[in-house]
């Protein structure tokens, strides 16, 4: 026994030996997103039998050196499909491309903490659309994708024209914050309800929203939610896309977009027309014209510099409220002919990061917007007494031009595994606004078809507008389990009001500079049971100071008070494998002073504040996938929107429902991927807004209604083609329902329309 123990353990300690001394391989590759070709970043890369490995850097470059004999590996990245790869012998260089995962919880967000986290360690509610998505839903308009979202209304008024509705009642107040890769794209104090006019859809890689209050990382405005819209990167390799589409209800859009690296220069440009003629309402054309472009230089492997442009040039005729006749006649003519609006939006950024370390991050971002919009506006005309056929209106133009930065610093600590971000913000936004008195038409059928010019001036002003911020942002897991964030901005918000009217005019305030402060903390925490099953809370504040539209309007300066909000919310979420997901959850949003717009007896409506608001009500969102061939998605939330003290014009409406405020939210899609005929997808979709008041008295009330959606693509090869049926069962319904003095009004929603399309990637 002893001789052979002797060689068994020879021949052992040879096969060590040799096994110890084997030559090692270095594999060297790059991974990119299956759909956008953009490389991924911070990838982990690592082997299957051995302790070794990497992550991917800016470019999605990694290089690892294992033993010889390896020929397994894994990369695994939040929000995709992990892979395992099989390497040849003699393979030392590969290409990955990573399907993103159709399961929400897994994915990665940027808006929560201004940094990537996993969804599940962030203490919000935040919901993303990401590129399957977004290419699956070929949308002709944003609320067909953000309606999706648990609480998320958006209001479609006609041509991309919109209001919004996220934890607020539908209104065309500033309580929302819109976003372009993060940068805000209109400064504070000059909100415009349609303002997501000037995004262009087809550069979108991904969207993310989120509920409730985020002044404490993004300042004002961002009370009811934010919205962040991430426009697609360069790709590794000569890549592109040609798309065109169009509607039975007059709609065409083209889409070309082409992307490259060179070298250590990463580009991409996409461009979009779209546009509408003869639609089902009348007066309803429109057309709109995109264009974004991006650069990304890698300096070295720390350090990466970018620009990046979007144009927008968007002119649109009125498309306005039907009278109950016309509504349920289903006429839907203009009575507001000689109306309109123009927008031309140039935003500009350019900055960098640099990776100090494995600890600290420094990103820097110059940023510069020119904007104006003219229009001449069906909400203003007011009747003559003494002649039915004449009115009177106004045109009028805000234009701004901005320059801004923003510095942010990320320390990462070894102690108790803490982060901590910081930065500052500059904004400072000229603007000038003027508003034109017109005489205006009237036909006998009651249209107002034309207009005449005058030289008189209703405004005439310039208002700086000047924003300087510093926020922070400490995490800390003091137990593997728990993370713990505490955050908190102070802005300083100053209105430099200069008018070039004297006292005599209808805008004729007198010069003024006002300044607002807040301070707006947020703490929050995150627990996770286990991998599958986590816990989370946040208290926070949210701050919005009035618009300069309102507050200089007439000759009283001020005359409307800064809101505030505070917020409470808690939530969980729930994986059982990679079969479902679950997220619940509930918030309390008090508001003091909220800007709230009502009705004059004149028929003007105007925005006053109401002392104190509560809004209540859980969002839910539910996700099944029983295997690769069908996926089931459920989104709603059940709300309360009331007046906890409100005397509107001597009346006390404590206690009374908000307007324009849907109980229920419903979304639902199911999908069907079929095995068999790869590429192909069909789904249907269900969408629900519930019943709400139409006036501060609750007296009237709108039912809400119920809308079906069908759609369904192939992809073969480099080709596309798509077929989608909106409002499948051709439901009359309005999107936004309002009581005037003379009645209701009905915002139309879209007939039932064909919409084909054919694209080509390359």
């Amino acid at each position: 026994m002893k001789p052979n123990l002797f060689l068994f353990l020879t021949i052992g300690a040879c096969c060590l030996f040799l096994n110890g001394n084997a030559q090692n391989r270095t594999i060297t590759g790059t991974v990119t997103d299956r759909s956008t070709q953009a490389p991924v970043e911070f990838l982990s890369v690592s082997t299957l039998n051995y302790s070794f490995g990497e992550t991917t850097d800016g470019r999605g470059n990694f290089t690892i050196t294992v033993p010889g004999q390896t020929d397994t590996l894994l990369f695994s990245h939040v929000g995709y499909q992990p892979m395992i790869y099989v390497v040849n012998g003699d393979q030392d260089e590969i290409k990955i491309s990573l399907s993103p995962s159709i399961l929400t919880l897994d994915q990665a967000v940027i808006t929560a903490s201004r940094d990537e986290q996993l969804r599940s360690e962030v203490p919000v509610a935040i919901s993303k659309i990401g590129s399957r998505e977004i290419k699956e839903t070929n949308a002709t308009q944003l609320d067909q994708l953000l309606n999706r979202i648990p609480g998320v209304n958006m209001v479609d008024l006609g041509n991309e024209q919109h209001a919004m509705a996220i934890r607020q009642p539908i209104a065309t107040n500033g309580v929302f914050l819109y976003m372009e890769d993060g940068i805000p794209i209109r400064p504070t104090g000059a909100f415009n309800h349609n303002a997501l006019i000037e995004i262009n859809h087809a550069t979108m890689s991904g969207v993310e929203v989120v509920r409730g209050p985020v002044s404490s990382l993004y300042g004002a405005e961002a009370v009811g939610g934010a919205i962040n819209f991430l426009n697609k990167q360069p790709t590794l390799d000569p890549s592109g896309r040609v798309a065109l589409q169009g509607n039975t209800n007059g709609f065409r859009r083209f889409d070309a977009e082409g992307s490259n690296t060179f070298n250590k220069l990463g580009v991409f440009a996409g461009a979009s027309y779209s546009g509408r003629r003869d639609g089902f309402r009348d007066n309803s054309d429109y057309d709109k014209y995109s264009a974004t472009a991006r650069a990304v230089y890698a300096l070295n492997s720390k350090t990466r510099l970018r620009a990046a442009m979007t144009y927008i040039n968007y002119s649109t005729s009125a498309t306005v409220s039907a009278d109950s006749a016309d509504f349920f006649n289903r006429r839907f003519p203009s009575q507001f002919e000689f109306a309109g609006r123009d927008v031309s939006a140039l935003r500009a950024n350019a900055g960098g990061d640099h990776r100090w370390n494995n600890k600290n991050t420094t990103d820097f971002t110059m940023y510069m917007r020119n904007n104006h919009v003219d229009q001449n506006a069906s909400h203003t005309v007011r009747l003559d007494s003494e002649n039915p056929l004449r009115a009177s209106s106004e045109i009028s133009r805000l234009a701004f031009t901005s320059y801004g930065a923003i510095l942010r610093h990320k320390v990462n600590f070894d102690w108790l595994n803490s982060t901590l971000t910081g930065g500052v913000s500059f904004d400072y936004s000229p603007t000038d606004i003027t508003r034109n008195y017109i005489d205006v038409k009237r036909n006998e059928a009651g249209a107002f078809v034309s207009f005449v010019d005058s030289d008189s001036l209703l405004a005439n002003s310039r208002t700086d507008l000047y924003n300087a911020a510093a926020f922070a942002q400490y995490t800390i897991k003091p137990i593997e389990k728990l993370s713990i964030s505490i955050s908190g901005r102070f802005d300083n918000i100053v209105y430099d009001y200069d008018n070039f009217l004297d006292s005599t005019a209808f805008s004729g305030a007198p010069d003024s500079r006002d300044v607002f402060q807040a301070a707006t903390p947020k703490l929050g925490a995150v627990y996770n049971l286990n991998p599958s099953l986590g816990l989370y809370a946040n208290y926070s504040i949210g701050f919005l100071p009035p618009q300069i539209s309102d507050l200089y309007r007439g000759v009283k300066v001020p005359v409307l008070q800064p809101a505030t909000y505070t917020n409470y919310e808690m939530g969980t979420w729930f994986r059982l494998s990679d079969k479902a997901t679950l997220e619940v959850n509930i918030y309390q949003l008090d508001g003091e002073n909220e800007i709230i717009a009502v009705n004059l007896p004149n028929g003007e409506r105007v925005n006053q504040n109401a002392r104190k608001t509560r809004h209540r009500g859980v969002e839910y969102a539910l996700t099944i996938t029983p295997n690769e061939e069908w996926k089931f998605q459920f989104t709603g939330s059940n709300s309360t929107h009331e007046f906890i003290a409100f005397p509107d014009g001597g009346e006390n409406r404590d206690g009374k429902k908000m307007p324009g405020a849907p109980d229920w939210l419903a979304n639902a899609n199911l999908n069907y991927y079929p095995a068999k005929i790869r590429g192909l997808y069909i789904g249907i979709e269900w969408m629900h807004v519930g019943e709400y008041f139409l006036d501060n008295a609750n007296s009237q009330t709108y039912e809400g209604y119920d809308i079906f959606n069908f759609r369904t693509g192939y992809q073969w090869k480099s080709f596309e083609v798509w077929c989608n049926v909106m409002n499948l069962t051709d439901k009359l319904y309005s999107v936004s329902t309002t009581l005037r003095n003379d009645g209701k009004l009905y915002q139309v929603g879209e007939v039932r329309s064909l919409n084909l399309g054919l694209a080509y990637n390359f």
